[in-house]
């Protein structure tokens, strides 16, 4: 008889389970206790399945503070989930989920939201109440005429003639911003969007002392005053600037961002740029231009707990690559 429980669990029984199964991309232990026991948020939580002692499934959760218009709300992110192959067709993934929901309920959760993959999308739509947030589109910069990657080699040389025509090696004369070292006080909440409270707590964890990354940190300034308006993080991979999150508080400057980064790229030889943006930011329009090529995406969903922020869904989402790559390292791929 399998018995469910909410307690914390281990890498080892996390490993067991996944191995058993077959699982790829096994978390190190090292990444599992940064993840779930060193988050400035919080403690994951584990809503666990158990047949005569032995971890049969989980479904796990990442406390996460998200803020709007300056208020701070607790959620949470539906992170790894992992059913034990003996126990598929019961419904025990449906029965985690389900505690979750209840138990964040009574914790006074706001709400649940995360990526759903194909398989788990239809059940929390049609049978546990998630709703869609917004689409994640993946953007692409090409910046060497050899590096056509899967857009195609028509498609792709269009983005770079347009890019050439447009930008003088990815600089603009006029450019406002500069990036310079990295400085935790250019971290400061944005307004008017709903995103994971920016604190410095939090971009020191997510980007700092994550282990086995290398992210590259740079502050982003004004050029006349040096005044600090916000910061970028991006990761090389084999020449490709992957761009996890920017943050900039004025919506005007803003539009020169997308030359910014061009910028940064070409002066470090990178071949392309990758950025991943929710559709339903201001700063989407920016990298659907000819500069930026579209390409496929990601859906969020979630649930409301709470029916004060029953129409939280309907505002402005600031999901980036960072919250969809937050637990593992495969978002690009």
């Amino acid at each position: 008889m399998i018995e469910y429980r909410v307690n914390e669990i281990k890498h080892e029984e996390m490993t067991a389970l996944q191995k058993a199964n077959n699982v790829r991309n096994e978390m190190t232990e090292e990444r599992f206790n940064w993840l779930y026991y060193n988050n400035p948020f919080g403690n994951g939580y584990f809503y666990c399945a158990y047949d005569e002692g032995r971890l049969v499934g989980t479904q796990m959760s990442l406390p996460l503070k998200m803020q709007i218009n300056g208020e701070t709300i607790d959620t949470v992110m539906s992170m790894n989930s992992l059913i034990d192959s003996s126990c598929r067709g019961m419904g025990v993934w449906k029965k985690l989920i389900t505690m979750n929901h209840e138990d964040q309920a009574e914790r006074g959760t706001a709400y649940i939201w995360g990526f759903p993959n194909n398989i788990s999308y239809p059940i929390l739509v049609n049978k546990v109440g998630w709703s869609d947030i917004c689409h994640v589109n993946y953007y692409r910069c090409v910046l060497n005429e050899a590096d056509t990657g899967s857009l195609g080699r028509k498609t792709a040389e269009k983005g770079l003639g347009l890019l050439t025509r447009m930008t003088t090696r990815g600089k603009r004369k006029d450019l406002r911003i500069e990036f310079t070292d990295f400085d935790p006080d250019a971290v400061k909440p944005r307004s008017g969007e709903i995103t994971v409270l920016q604190s410095k707590e939090y971009v020191k964890w997510r980007f700092i002392d994550i282990p086995e990354e290398g992210y590259t940190l740079r502050t982003i300034k004004m050029k006349e005053s040096g005044a600090p308006v916000g910061f970028a993080a991006y990761q090389n991979r084999d020449g490709i600037m992957h761009v996890f999150d920017y943050q900039i508080e004025d919506s005007e400057i803003e539009e020169d961002v997308p030359f910014l980064l061009q910028q940064e790229a070409l002066e470090n030889d990178y071949r392309r740029i990758d950025i991943c943006l929710s559709t339903t930011t201001r700063a989407v329009g920016l990298f659907e231009a000819a500069r930026f090529i579209k390409r496929e995406g990601a859906v969020a969903g979630g649930r409301i707990f709470d029916d004060r922020y029953s129409s939280i869904f309907e505002n402005h989402w600031s999901i980036n690559i960072a919250d969809l790559d937050i637990y593992f390292n495969k978002a690009f791929e």
